[in-house]
């Protein structure tokens, strides 16, 4: 099923702190939800990209690439940040880092390392921390910690059903 390119959607962001908890297990969740996804189906497969789009280990691999870039936001937005840290919206570290040559059981590895950084920083977050809000570079739009939160979850499940496209489950 075709969906809205990334770049194209919009939010509205009102996350109340109190849904903390359960963004925070959302994150969690997110690399598991993949490698369920991805188990039984072989490399090669995974290696596809038909019309020359991502393939599912590309975007799996994406995922942990970005992941760097999360935490900055959400110091950004623990300092108070005037405008949380830019992202390359040309995506060149995910093209350049080759993720088709390394096997799903170490780019599943990579990403759950990686979130678990990202879950390790915010469980330090107090309630003051998570209340304040820095601008989002592309969206324009101020955001508290856990509004970043929706938009990572959000962002986890467009790459899922991404792949969900790409292996033709419905």
């Amino acid at each position: 099923m075709q969906q809205i390119n990334w770049f194209e959607r919009r939010f509205e962001f009102h996350t109340s702190v109190a849904s903390f908890g359960s963004l925070t297990e959302r994150m969690a969740e997110a690399p598991s939800l993949f490698e369920k996804r991805i188990s039984g189906i072989s490399e090669k497969t995974c290696q596809n990209k038909p019309e020359e789009k991502w393939s599912v280990k590309e975007h799996l691999g994406h995922l942990s690439v970005l992941e760097p870039v999360w935490r900055l936001r959400f110091q950004d937005i623990r300092e108070e940040r005037t405008v949380m840290e830019g992202a390359d919206l040309t995506n060149r570290a995910t093209h350049k880092a080759d993720f088709n040559s390394r096997s799903l059981e170490v780019l599943c590895s990579l990403f759950q390392s990686e979130r678990k950084k990202t879950l390790d920083l915010l469980s330090g977050f107090s309630q003051i921390d998570l209340q304040k809000t820095s601008t989002h570079p592309r969206l324009k739009q101020r955001m508290n910690c856990c509004d970043l939160m929706l938009f990572v979850a959000e962002h986890d499940l467009h790459h899922l059903n991404q792949i969900n496209n790409l292996l033709n489950y419905d």
